[in-house]
């Protein structure tokens, strides 16, 4: 049986899945920066911090929701992965930066702590760049991995709404990824699909992980700019009532019109 370098050397040490560099026809990923990934986990933090002050959660609970937040979809991406330690726990910098952040949001005066809680736009910019990225990590790392496409689309939105998952969660919430509204899964999963097709199909290099990260961006602001969403299952319920009613409708005119015709049918006698 062919022996795959890549997983003998991650079995070796599984901190090597996220610093090796393969080449590009095998991986589209190369190494991700610490401190983008660490500006990601700030941005979650910040999000889970609302979050927190919002519902006026303790100091302690706060922090967690932050630490939550900004790294949760990491650790669901991990885990689901089944490879090696969480990228989370292979560093201080990670958990620290989450809780930093959770810690100065909590302690943030409430004037302050109001006037960020107003701020949309922004935040729903961080948010959406927040996504993105954790989306496109996941899913270059499943490919790393050697997993079909399929299972690599999963592990990036998973990766990508994890975090926010947790944190509508944990803050006792509906997730905002099943609210009815604008769209918020359905660009990081297009992202995603188009980053892994065109990797295993196309064997693009990591020129795609940008314009894939612009996409999920540009698609989540203009559907909270426009007011796009899907459509909710009571309207198709509805819809599909409506169809079966003009579709017995015309069925038993039908019959109606059969029967007309039959008693208006001359006698032969």
């Amino acid at each position: 049986m062919a022996r795959n370098p890549l997983h003998e050397a991650c079995s070796r040490d599984p901190s090597s899945l996220y610093s090796m560099t393969l080449p590009t026809s095998q991986s589209p990923l190369l190494a991700v920066p610490m401190w983008l990934q660490l500006v990601a986990v700030v941005f979650g933090g910040i999000s889970g911090t609302i979050v927190g002050r919002r519902n006026k959660f303790d100091l302690s609970g706060i922090i967690a929701l932050a630490i939550v937040t900004g790294l949760g979809g990491g650790l669901l991406r991990d885990i689901l992965l089944l490879h090696g330690t969480p990228v989370a726990m292979q560093s201080d910098y990670y958990i620290l930066t989450a809780a930093a952040t959770g810690l100065i949001g909590a302690l943030a005066p409430t004037t302050i702590a109001a006037v960020l809680t107003r701020i949309k736009w922004p935040f729903t910019v961080l948010d959406a760049v927040f996504v993105g990225t954790y989306a496109v990590v996941s899913a270059g790392m499943a490919l790393r991995i050697g997993l079909p496409a399929v299972p690599c689309i999963l592990a990036g939105i998973v990766g990508g709404v994890g975090g926010s998952v947790l944190r509508d969660v944990f803050a006792n919430e509906r997730p905002e990824l099943f609210r009815p509204g604008t769209l918020y899964a359905v660009p990081t999963a297009i992202g995603v699909t188009g980053f892994v097709l065109l990797s295993r199909l196309a064997h693009a290099g990591s020129w795609i992980e940008m314009p894939t990260l612009l996409f999920v961006v540009a698609a989540r602001m203009l559907a909270v700019w426009r007011g796009w969403s899907l459509p909710e299952a009571a309207d198709d319920v509805f819809l599909l009532a409506m169809i079966r009613q003009r579709v017995s409708r015309s069925s038993l005119r039908r019959r109606r019109g059969r029967r007309g015709s039959g008693e208006q049918r001359p006698s032969t006698d």
